[in-house]
């Protein structure tokens, strides 16, 4: 069958945005540890810049995907002394 809907348009605010999920799962996470540690570490650029130059392991690779309406267009793999760098020039 053919595609009928891709978006439910209530939802994009909260949680239809890569950004906006992001959000809402890491206050559930933070509520409820147990259940909300299915997801990979994920940072928010630029907000959580501090927290990944803590966090972040320095032999890891991480994937960078550009905040919204890009369609998976832009996605980049970068080592984490590069991930600011490539992040930078995303939002150019």
């Amino acid at each position: 069958p053919s595609q009928k809907v891709n978006r439910f348009l209530e939802m994009q605010a909260s949680a239809g945005a890569k950004c906006a999920l992001f959000t809402q799962l890491k206050v559930m996470q933070a509520l409820f540890p147990e259940s909300y540690n299915f997801f990979p570490k994920t940072w928010n650029f630029p907000e959580d810049r501090e927290s990944f130059r803590r966090e972040s392991n320095e032999d890891t690779f991480y994937l960078l995907k550009p905040s919204k309406g890009t369609q998976g267009k832009g996605i980049r793999l970068a080592a984490r002394d590069a991930v600011e760098d490539k992040y930078e020039k995303m939002c150019r």
